[in-house]
């Protein structure tokens, strides 16, 4: 009997058929189950699985999204020079894991995986860089206006015009620091004399 066509609707029933009819049986040394072999080096997923589609629509994501996983654990800014750990495949700054190593504690800043004694434990990443290139074209532009986001969220934000001498609300917020302060010399001379 002939391998049945399988990409025209083979089904469990006609498998099972199939299987019936087999002179030499063997069980698929390929699969995780126990399925007879009809092709060889080929499991039943593998013979009905249908190609996925291709994917033709162009992702657009913001650069922010993909910032955690193109940051260095070490410095926290973008991966320059990528260098992978072999061991634990963590990627750092080829810079800054060279300071880590060179500071005598020979693992993973991440993970604390040992890093062998040799060089031949650690690898470059050019893959990495060329993806960082192609998702931020001028590193050093995106970094500076990151430092500069960051900078003014720290800043600490005025709600009123306080220090306005002419707003009414200035002028009250002068009065009393002023009579804070006299209270505070009041009280600190009769500190002083008692």
């Amino acid at each position: 009997m002939a391998v049945p066509n399988v990409h025209n609707g083979f089904t469990r029933v006609e498998y099972d058929q199939h299987v019936r009819h087999l002179v030499h049986r063997r069980i698929n040394p390929h699969s995780l189950y126990d399925e007879v072999t009809l092709i060889d080096e080929l499991t039943l997923y593998d013979m009905f699985r249908q190609p996925r589609p291709l994917a033709t629509t162009p992702l657009t994501v913001p650069p922010t999204l993909l910032q955690s996983e193109m940051q260095c654990p070490v410095c926290l800014g973008i991966v320059r020079n990528a260098t992978v750990i072999k061991s634990c495949l963590h990627r750092f700054c080829d810079k800054c894991l060279n300071e880590c190593l060179r500071s005598g504690i020979k693992e993973c800043p991440s993970c604390r995986a040992v890093i062998g004694p040799k060089r031949s434990s650690l690898r470059r990443d050019e893959t990495f860089d060329k993806l960082v290139a192609t998702i931020y074209p001028d590193l050093e532009r995106y970094e500076a206006a990151e430092d500069e986001r960051i900078a003014s969220a720290n800043t600490p934000k005025r709600l009123h015009h306080d220090d306005n001498p002419m707003s009414p609300s200035g002028k009250r917020a002068k009065a009393t620091a002023q009579v804070g302060v006299r209270a505070i010399h009041l009280l600190s001379f009769h500190v002083i004399v008692v």
